[in-house]
């Protein structure tokens, strides 16, 4: 039997700093799923949409970028990206800036936070959240890395799955998940990803505080995350032998 095959569109570049290019760009979870998938990490900008379609599951990343900033060169592409997999239905999952260029698409909105979240966040699957495959095994509550300065509100279409941190952390729609909160970022790769975000944006700045105790409860937690990431990855394979 072939391999399934899964795309990871991330939106990195020549600025991502080194000890993040060094790793794969779906972090831990990659690392589970190259084990027994074909995994094709590829650039936004580089994403060949017809390809693409051909995969069992596509990932889209996180990023820097605002999902509303319509000067992104790579936003209108990744757009139409998202809109094809929809109508083709195939599975997909969105993390962070994923889940929110995902959510928009479906009718959506993002918005922008009064102050960035940094932190370990404490995520509460509800009902449907408890019931859905893609968290089959995860404990009803469970520590996840939060980076990000816009919240998604949810169209009515879209089911929410989880909150955290006073916004929804997760929601599912027909074949489709996504996830405000980073599942494969431990303390591995957070200091990288801290020291990006203060570099990039003044709003940061004075939230070193807040990014150093996350640095430090991500560390505490490190085993929990590691193996929230694994499950995460053997739900996905499932979820695509399921369809298979």
């Amino acid at each position: 039997m072939n391999r399934v095959k899964i795309t990871v569109v991330h939106h990195r570049s020549q600025h991502t700093p080194l000890a993040i290019l060094n790793q794969l760009p779906l972090g831990v979870i990659g690392y589970y799923l190259q084990e027994r998938a074909v995994v094709d990490f590829v650039f936004v900008q580089d994403i060949d949409i017809g390809k693409a379609l051909e995969s069992d599951f596509v990932v889209i990343m996180g990023a820097m970028e605002s999902v509303n900033d319509s000067t992104v060169s790579w936003l209108a592409h990744e757009a139409r990206l998202i809109k094809n997999l929809l109508n083709h239905q195939v599975r997909l999952f969105g993390i962070c800036f994923g889940a929110q260029h995902i959510a928009k698409i479906l009718g959506g909105s993002v918005y922008k936070m009064v102050n960035p979240i940094v932190r370990l966040s404490d995520i509460s699957l509800n009902r449907d959240g408890k019931l859905h495959p893609i968290f089959c095994g995860f404990p009803d509550q469970f520590k996840a890395i939060s980076l990000h300065q816009d919240y998604i509100q949810l169209p009515l279409s879209a089911v929410p799955l989880a909150e955290g941190s006073g916004i929804m952390q997760a929601f599912s729609y027909e074949n489709v998940v996504g996830v405000q909160f980073h599942p494969e970022i431990t303390s591995g790769l957070l200091n990288a990803f801290i020291q990006k975000r203060i570099k990039r944006s003044l709003a940061y700045h004075h939230m070193i505080p807040e990014c150093l105790l996350l640095k430090q409860r991500a560390a505490e937690y490190e085993k929990n995350l590691l193996h929230l990431g694994e499950l995460l990855a053997d739900n996905i394979l499932a979820s695509i032998e399921e369809k298979v």
